[in-house]
């Protein structure tokens, strides 16, 4: 399980709310007056129900998918598919880059990134070839981008989140 739509702030807010037993309260129209102590089972209960708002599974796994497609996919996430020669294809991300005496003017230039095989656009691309694209742009789950955030492109998970996680799943598991 993983936080897709929570921020950092939220996610602080979630943690001092357990902390001070104040989960899932009102905030009181009484300022002065305190909320009376409640049973663990309702906070528990809020809990639940703010991960439930929040989590979802973590898809893992590569679908099969054109070459045309994987171009597509990858432009989505700003990578860009170019210089052709042979059988292989550039992968490339375009950066801007100021030019000119006083650098006013601003030129695209390509970086590259790597090479992959490109027998044609409509040709299957094999898992095991989508799975080296990904690490090469840093497109896999362990920076952020699970299989729903690179095919569909559902939300990245939180930097945040994401670089914390395993401190979570054991603060989760106590």
């Amino acid at each position: 399980m993983t936080l897709y739509t929570t921020s950092q702030k939220e996610l602080f807010a979630m943690i001092i709310s357990v902390a001070d037993h104040s989960i899932g309260l009102r905030p009181s129209r009484k300022p002065m007056k305190l909320p009376a102590r409640r049973v663990s089972d309702e906070e528990v209960a809020a809990i639940t129900d703010w991960l439930r708002r929040r989590a979802e599974r973590v898809r893992r796994g590569e679908r099969p998918v054109t070459h045309g497609e994987l171009r597509r996919l990858l432009e989505g996430h700003g990578f860009h598919l170019a210089s052709p020669d042979g059988n292989y294809i550039d992968i490339v991300r375009y950066e801007e880059q100021r030019v000119g005496l006083l650098g006013r003017r601003v030129r695209r230039v390509p970086r590259r990134i790597g090479r992959m095989s490109w027998p044609g656009e409509h040709q299957s691309v094999g898992i095991g070839e989508i799975k080296r694209v990904r690490r090469m742009c840093r497109l896999t789950e362990a920076d952020g981008v699970d299989s729903d955030a690179f095919y569909d492109r559902a939300a990245v998970i939180d930097a945040f989140v994401n670089t914390y996680r395993t401190l979570l799943r054991r603060l989760a598991r106590r």
